[in-house]
C-alpha cells in the first residue's frame, strides 16, 4: 500500500514491476509502478497459474511507460478464473506501448476475468499504442463499470478465440477490432 515502482533504465527483456499468480483476495492500493520499457516488460505481470486468482481488489493503481501496461498471462495447461474483483487501474502509454494484453493458453487453458467491477482509463501521450488485446481463448464476461481508450490509434483488440462482454460506460477512441469468430458486447448504461 502506498509505494512506488520504478524500472527506469531497465534494459532486461522480459522483466515486471509486479508479478503476482495464484493470489485469490489480493489488494493493491495506492500504487505506482513505471518504466518497464525493455522488449516483453510490463508494470504489472499476473499469472492466475493453476487454477483461481480471484476477489482481487485494486485501488488507485497507476501504471506509465511500460511496454505493456498490465499483462495477465494463463501460463498452466487448464482454464483459470480472475472474477469477483474490483479493479481502479490508470495506464498511460508512450509510443508503441499496450495498455492491457490478455491471453489464454489454448482452448481448454482459457483465462477467465468475469463478474468483475472495472474503473480502467487507458490514456495515450503519443499517436501510436494499443489500448488493450484479448487473444488466444481470454475470455472477459459479465464485467461492469467504466472502461475507457483515450487516445490509443490501435483502440480494443479481440481475436477470433476471445471474446468481451461488458456492461457500463465503455469508450474506444482507437476503434474496436474484432477478429473474424471473436465476439465484442458492450450494453451501455445510461449516463445522467
Amino acid at each position: 500500500q502506498g509505494f512506488s515502482i520504478d524500472g527506469s533504465g531497465d534494459t532486461n527483456a522480459d522483466s515486471c514491476g509486479l508479478h503476482y499468480e495464484n493470489s485469490s483476495h489480493l489488494v493493491l492500493r495506492d500504487m505506482s509502478i513505471s518504466g518497464f520499457t525493455a522488449p516483453s516488460d510490463s508494470c504489472l505481470y499476473t499469472t492466475p497459474g493453476a487454477s483461481v486468482a480471484e476477489r482481487a481488489m485494486f485501488e488507485h493503481l497507476f501504471l506509465g511507460n511500460c511496454t505493456v501496461g498490465w499483462s495477465l498471462q494463463n501460463t498452466s495447461s487448464s482454464f483459470v478464473t480472475m472474477g469477483y474483483g474490483n479493479f481502479d487501474v490508470y495506464i498511460n502509454l508512450e509510443a508503441n506501448q499496450t495498455g492491457i494484453q490478455s491471453a489464454g493458453n489454448g482452448p481448454s487453458a482459457d483465462l477467465r476475468l468475469k463478474v468483475s467491477v472495472f474503473h480502467i482509463v487507458v490514456n495515450n501521450d503519443s499517436p501510436s499504442g494499443t489500448c488493450a488485446t484479448l487473444s488466444n481463448y481470454s475470455h472477459w464476461a459479465e464485467d461492469t463499470g467504466v472502461f475507457r481508450c483515450d487516445g490509443p490509434s490501435q483502440g480494443f483488440q479481440v481475436d477470433g478465440t476471445s471474446y468481451f462482454f461488458f456492461g457500463g460506460d465503455f469508450d474506444s477512441d482507437g476503434g474496436i477490432s474484432v477478429s473474424n469468430g471473436g465476439h465484442l458486447v458492450i450494453q451501455e448504461t445510461a449516463q445522467d
